[in-house]
């Protein structure tokens, strides 16, 4: 990797990883072990649920935390109830685009 920061604050992007890694984790669910995951991304979650759909014994071994502080459980993940969101979760993107927009929309302004 070749970085030259030139600005106080250099970021690096990388392509999220997320499903790959919940199919390397869900492999190891499946062969008896126990994996707490912290950390993780929207891709990881949403490959979680696909996961679900596809093998629903999964269900029985797999629960997710979301944690705002309290560490609430999300669920259930299963074919038949929708999942029961925490206010704002992942609305985060979506809202930053909007503030992006207006922002854009402000400077644009005579």
């Amino acid at each position: 990797m070749n970085i030259n920061p030139t600005a106080p604050l250099t970021v690096v992007i990388s392509r999220d990883n997320g499903e790959e890694q919940a199919n390397t984790d869900l492999v190891a669910v499946k062969e008896g072990h126990t994996i707490v995951k912290t950390g993780a991304t929207e891709m990881y979650f949403h490959a979680l649920r696909l996961a679900i759909t596809q093998d629903p014994d999964l269900i029985k071994k797999i629960n997710v935390y979301y944690d705002d502080g309290d560490c609430n459980l999300i669920g259930p993940l299963n074919l038949k109830d929708s999942v029961a969101w925490p206010v704002g979760f992942l609305n985060e993107a979506w809202d930053i685009e909007m503030r992006i927009g207006d922002a854009k929309r402000e400077k644009e302004q005579p």
